[in-house]
């Protein structure tokens, strides 16, 4: 028998908090710090159908885990919160807890890919096949044609400069780029694979945005969020007994 069975025989149909010395507040508070080990969320109230009428319920509840330390003992404990209030009320009353909150925004920057420019093989001057972002990875292209062999081809007449030819494979659409030359000190070469250091060049045919990076030193480039498009801001991280635990990997881009 379910609990809006039981209630209803006894003759339950509505449950207060404002009765007796306190005024119920309106929130739930938890009893003490801890953290939580289990829950379930409701979208929307469950309706359970008594006597020809639905009455709403809700099924919503956080359990958590509490540590209590003293000098001579410690001891764990749990505390159980339920008949929660379910998602789409909250979001009525606009009452969404940082729990289940997640803040969106709206990308307003105009930001386009930075990086390093890749020539084509035939000449200097010919168009800029892509612009590599840095932190992407390039691995030396050693078959050489027999122009490329030469001492007049590009590469070799570019005075105080030094040109590498390398494969590129763009990380988010996969294409592979080859053929192509990069000026060998604004990359970190180790044997045959190079890291792109430098965001000096900029890729006037990428749309605008905001640009997204793996750490807030912007050392690796990860995407483009689109100018325009929503974002929803998540936690990197939470501290669980002392221990960092990776909730989700963070990502960081400015002008949101």
């Amino acid at each position: 028998m379910s609990e809006m069975h039981t209630c209803l025989i006894i003759n339950i149909k509505r449950i207060v908090f404002d009765r007796g010395p306190y005024l119920y507040h309106g929130r739930i508070k938890a009893l003490a710090d801890g953290r939580i080990i289990a829950y379930r969320f409701n979208e929307t109230y469950i309706k359970e159908k008594i006597d020809k009428e639905k009455i709403p319920y809700s099924n919503g509840f956080i359990l958590m885990q509490h540590v209590y330390k003293d000098k001579n003992f410690s001891f764990t404990f749990y505390s159980l919160y339920h008949h929660l209030m379910s998602k789409n009320v909250m979001e009525a009353k606009n009452k969404v807890p940082n729990l289940y909150n997640r803040k969106s925004y709206k990308v307003k920057a105009n930001d386009q890919i930075k990086g390093l420019k890749a020539h084509g093989s035939k000449k200097y001057y010919d168009t800029v096949v892509i612009v590599i972002p840095k932190g992407h990875k390039v691995k030396i292209d050693t078959n050489l044609s027999e122009e490329e062999k030469t001492k007049t081809h590009w590469t070799k007449v570019q005075k105080g400069k030094y040109y590498t030819k390398v494969i590129y494979q763009d990380p988010i659409s996969c294409k592979i780029y080859k053929d192509i030359y990069v000026y060998t000190k604004e990359v970190d070469f180790t044997g045959n694979v190079g890291v792109v250091k430098t965001e000096s060049n900029t890729d006037d045919k990428s749309e605008k945005g905001a640009r997204v990076y793996d750490t807030t030193e912007r050392n690796t480039f990860l995407n483009l969020i689109k100018n325009g498009e929503e974002v929803a801001i998540e936690p990197q991280s939470l501290k669980m007994n002392g221990i960092s635990c990776n909730i989700k990997r963070g990502i960081y881009a400015k002008e949101i």
